[in-house]
């Protein structure tokens, strides 16, 4: 996306929220459904740390596909090949069917 190219060029750090939200804003412009995910870790009502990424409807799948602008990950397919979101990431990272090393 050359927003994210010239805020970079000029050393205007751009976090993880920004790039998600610039993302979901432009594919739901272009009429792709994209919601922004947000996950992050309290400790007493502290936030430790967080990630912002994003999720697009694949209409001819009926499926979320989760997308990370900040790790270049444009979408990722399970053992059905089939889409996944974070949610299908989570489950197969936590039952052993998916490495969540590259």
């Amino acid at each position: 996306m050359q927003v994210l190219n010239v805020a970079e060029g000029k050393g205007i750090p751009l976090f993880c929220r920004q790039r998600a939200l610039m993302k979901a804003f432009l594919l739901n412009v272009a009429g792709v459904p994209t919601r922004l995910v947000w996950s992050g870790r309290t400790i007493d009502g502290v936030l430790m740390s967080s990630h912002a990424f994003t999720e697009s409807f694949v209409a001819e799948q009926g499926r979320w596909a989760y997308s990370d602008l900040s790790h270049n990950i444009d979408y990722l397919t399970g053992p059905d090949g089939g889409v996944l979101n974070a949610a299908d990431m989570l489950f197969l990272i936590s039952s052993g069917a998916l490495s969540d090393t590259a």
